[in-house]
């Protein structure tokens, strides 16, 4: 996250500021984390279940328990019912699919919680160093 946030400032200051679109696609686990729990499972109920569980499955174990922590046991348990796949290929095609779809309602969530997409990028006083 804080190799991020530098890459995301110097490129910040390289465009004055403004970002291009395309940064909105942008999406990593840690990034969900400044949703709040109920916002955060909202986003992960709204993707295909087979997608969501191909991205989480891709994550770190770590990762994917601190993004299901405190939602309901119900989302968790069939996550792991759908988390096997045909083949590595088809696996992180499905992956893929969540990831942008989870970016999508990423994005949805952001807007209706008034959190600039920046703040998830570049947590608070990094924009400083």
């Amino acid at each position: 996250a804080a190799q991020r946030a530098e890459l995301f400032a110097a490129a910040l200051r390289r465009l004055h500021g403004s970002l291009p679109s395309w940064y909105r696609g942008i999406l990593t686990a840690d990034m969900l984390m400044v949703l709040d729990t109920e916002a955060r499972a909202d986003l992960l109920l709204s993707v295909d279940l087979e997608t969501l569980a191909a991205w989480l499955s891709l994550l770190e174990s770590s990762t994917r328990a601190a993004l299901l922590d405190g939602l309901p046991e119900t989302l968790r348990t069939s996550v792991q019912a759908a988390s096997v796949f045909p083949s590595r290929a088809r696996q992180v095609a499905l992956a893929e699919r969540g990831r942008v779809a989870l970016a999508r309602g990423f994005q949805q969530q952001l807007a209706r919680a008034g959190i600039p997409f920046e703040n998830t990028v570049q947590p608070r006083g990094a924009e400083d160093s």
